[in-house]
């Protein structure tokens, strides 16, 4: 496993590069006295959860885009209104009934006037 170290190195000194050599001195052992050193240590996998947590995201969303279209297509065939899919009663026009052949007739009959009408004019 990576670990990820950070050190903070304090010292009293005049200006940067003072500093910069008192460290310099302190890491190489040579010094041993006037700084104070801070050190911590965390695991470096922290940025790798981030990405594998943003791609495990990405792949649920691709996942929702891509099935939610077809499960709309299923439940649109099913009547959103009460009495959409109300059974109609038989046409006055089918011929099962016996009433309906006279209707039908008078239909043909009525059809056939306006039509002729229609050619005399």
């Amino acid at each position: 496993m990576r670990y990820k170290t950070t050190i903070h190195i304090i010292s009293d000194a005049k200006d940067r590069n003072e500093a910069v050599e008192m460290a310099e001195e302190y890491l190489s052992g040579h010094l041993a006295f006037g700084i104070d050193m801070k050190c911590s240590t965390k695991p470096a996998y922290r940025s790798t959860v981030k990405v594998v947590g943003a791609v495990a995201v990405s792949a649920l969303v691709l996942l929702a885009v891509l099935i939610l279209p077809q499960s709309r297509h299923a439940t649109g065939m099913i009547p959103a209104a009460a009495g959409a899919s109300a059974i109609q009663p038989p046409l006055k026009t089918s011929s099962a009934d016996r009433l309906s052949a006279d209707f039908k007739k008078e239909w043909q009959v009525r059809q056939t006037a306006e039509a002729l009408n229609a050619i005399r004019q």
